[in-house]
């Protein structure tokens, strides 16, 4: 055999009886570490792909805990705004669009 089949023969054989993986379960996360080169020659993961705490990020790409990743994306201020353009909350933004109504007088 050759030796990338050895290696992973070792490592599927490993997740299966002693970590109790399923069998595909097991096969696919074989392969996957194989691609990433992280598999030795006896089937063992190698020590700087165990490490995992130096990879997690965040949504936008950047290290998980990072100042620039708990910032939310955008302008720092802005004013809020209606449907129609302007300030929210303001008097012209409540009021329906359209000619103005007549009240009748007495």
């Amino acid at each position: 055999m050759t030796a990338k089949s050895d290696r992973l023969r070792a490592h599927i054989t490993k997740l299966i009886t002693k970590d109790g993986y399923a069998r595909r379960q097991a096969i696919a996360i074989a392969y996957q570490l194989e691609a990433k080169g992280c598999l030795t020659q006896d089937g063992k993961v190698k020590e700087k792909c165990k490490n995992t705490k130096n990879s997690k990020k965040c949504k936008r790409g950047r290290r998980k805990g990072s100042r620039s990743c708990k910032r939310k994306p955008g302008p720092k201020s802005r004013r809020r705004t209606c449907k129609r353009g302007r300030r929210k909350g303001s008097r012209s933004c409540k009021r329906k669009p359209g000619p103005k109504r007549r009240t009748k007088r007495k």
